[in-house]
């Protein structure tokens, strides 16, 4: 199976039950559901890590193999879907799930709408924005939240509106879809260190430490900035994901990998014929 770390982002989901049983659940999962499969295909080096030295695993019995991304889907060449901005706009994908720390999005926002006065933030999730309307509000940045939801056909048209997309994630054992669309739809992405996976500083993005909203920002407006510098970024991150991270490319490696595991079976079949048709041979 592909590996899952369930342990960190359970807790974040639903279910009607407490933080610390979600945990556990989690936790258990980690422990126990990846021994039972022949090989584990992690979608990060930090998973397979983390199998190894917190769960036991062979690390003989693990391949890096991360996700991929539909690049001609998220190409440039689609239109940007209408909105009501008429500035510089920064944008967020996904769900609002406490891990997607949106609480520090809002934080350095706040601080990139002091010096860019005309800056909107489009959030493109599914999700209702309650729990963060009072703090938004109260940051007296509200007025400058565009909300909108998207299916995936219409996601590309809403990324082609951002200047630059963000992704205020902390901890993350995985590999955030949300960066690879935003790569394959050829953005600059500023990121915190811990969860800007593949996310190289300077060249695809701009990556800053944990939690700092004020280094976050002030990423973000040197992208507004120095528009050359975006421009060459997302190109980066285009060329990237192309190269790396399509689809095509992470099923070439994960069918080497069946091959691999399917060929001493493979062997040892074709052995066994041959051993029924001479008798005495071994015993």
């Amino acid at each position: 199976p592909q590996s899952p770390l369930l342990q960190s982002e359970l807790p974040s989901y639903g279910l009607g039950l407490m933080h610390r049983t979600k945990k556990w659940i989690g936790r258990t999962i980690d422990r126990h559901l990846p021994k039972r499969a022949n090989h584990v295909i992690s979608v990060t080096e930090d998973i397979r890590t983390r199998l190894i030295d917190d769960h036991g695993l062979e690390a003989n019995r693990i391949t890096v193999i991360p996700n991929g991304v539909e690049c001609d889907h998220f190409d440039r060449g689609s239109s940007p879907t209408n909105g009501k901005s008429n500035g510089r706009t920064v944008v967020f994908t996904g769900n609002l799930a406490s891990y997607q720390r949106i609480d520090l999005l809002l934080g350095a926002f706040k601080i990139l709408s002091e010096r860019r006065p005309g800056v909107t933030l489009l959030m493109v999730t599914d999700d209702p924005f309650d729990p963060y309307e009072s703090m938004a509000h109260k940051l007296g940045i509200r007025d400058r939240i565009e909300l909108v939801k998207s299916d995936f056909d219409s996601l590309p048209g809403h990324l082609a509106r951002g200047d630059v997309a963000l992704n205020p994630r902390v901890e993350c054992d995985g590999l955030p879809q949300k960066l690879l669309n935003y790569m394959a739809a050829r953005k600059p992405i500023v990121s915190f260190v811990s969860s800007g996976k593949d996310v190289t500083d300077g060249i695809t993005g701009l990556v800053v430490e944990d939690g700092d909203t004020n280094a976050f920002a002030l990423a973000v407006d040197q992208l507004l900035e120095d528009r050359t510098m975006a421009r060459r970024m997302g190109e980066n991150a285009g060329a990237f994901v192309r190269a790396e991270l399509s689809w095509e490319h992470t099923a070439r490696r994960t069918e080497a990998v069946y091959r691999q595991l399917l060929e001493p079976a493979a062997t040892a079949s074709r052995g066994g014929d041959a051993l029924a048709s001479c008798p005495g041979g071994a015993s």
